[in-house]
């Protein structure tokens, strides 16, 4: 299980760890040989010692990142740490808990190192990081109650319905602006804090159509299949996504960066994760 201490943040999430390891990396000399050089790209097996220490951001993203009531972390994205801290000696990663919306000045202002489940189109263009080939496949689509005569054409026009997502997430719907002023000023929306409360605000009656990741809901329905006939999904995406882990330039190389993403894709325990949470690989 992955550890987390936190700090107030926002008055939301409290975090507060940072267990700083060192960095006995010394950079490359103008004279040492292009094999000295390769050989600092290459990710290391077990039996290296020193491990330069990842702080990765997490925020709930359900099934991907998750917290218990007593502020543990749960999901895909904890059992990513351990698989790769298990398959590789190079770096340590270690969890630290943000808010979706507060991720990006976290990450200036040197809490976090890291991300896993991102995607560069989510806000980080202009953002000095790094983002590694995609490891996995994903989207968003668009939930309402099953009524007697709703069928698909009910998503059709978005503008006429009240609409349901999660604070600092980019929907496609509004051309990708997750900022919360434009949101609610070209939106009828209600903007909460994770999936679960979305569905629960859809089945009060508190909004008419809600924005769903594809692999909570295939969780949800591998979970709870008496439930799916009380639900219409769309057939169409509000968008799909490549989900990749974006890290700082100044703690690994791009190559490094590409290799430990085929690193993950190649583990056993990385394919029975996508089986034990029922997604897909295209998910």
């Amino acid at each position: 299980m992955t550890r987390l201490h936190w700090l107030i943040d926002a008055g939301r999430y409290t975090l507060f760890v940072f267990l700083i390891g060192l960095w006995g990396h010394s950079k490359a000399m103008a004279d040492e040989t292009q094999s000295a050089i390769a050989s600092e790209n290459n990710i290391t097996s077990k039996n290296n010692s020193a491990a330069t220490q990842v702080r990765v951001g997490v925020y709930p993203f359900a099934p991907f990142a998750e917290f218990s009531e007593h502020g543990e972390l749960h999901g895909m994205s904890a059992e990513l740490m351990d698989i790769l801290n298990q398959a590789q000696n190079t770096f340590e990663f270690v969890a630290v808990a943000v808010s979706p919306k507060r991720r990006y000045q976290a990450y200036q202002q040197n809490e976090v190192d890291a991300f896993f489940y991102e995607n560069l189109n989510w806000g980080w263009h202009n953002i000095d990081i790094l983002s590694s080939q995609p490891y996995q496949s994903g989207g968003e689509r668009y939930i309402t109650l099953a009524q007697r005569g709703r069928d698909q054409s009910y998503f059709e026009r978005l503008s006429e319905r009240h609409l349901l997502g999660i604070l600092g997430y980019h929907y496609g719907f509004a051309d990708f602006n997750a900022d919360e002023s434009y949101l609610r000023k070209h939106y009828q929306i209600t903007l909460t804090w994770d999936n679960d409360k979305l569905l629960q605000l859809l089945q009060r009656g508190n909004g008419d159509v809600a924005i769903i990741t594809e692999a909570y809901w295939a969780r949800f329905i591998r979970q709870q299949p008496e439930l799916e006939d009380h639900f219409l999904v769309s057939d169409r995406y509000d968008q799909t996504y490549q989900h990749s882990i974006l890290v700082r330039p100044q703690l690994i190389s791009q190559a490094q960066l590409d290799q430990l993403s085929a690193m993950l894709k190649q583990q056993p325990a990385f394919q029975q994760l996508l089986q034990r949470y029922g997604i897909s690989p295209r998910q």
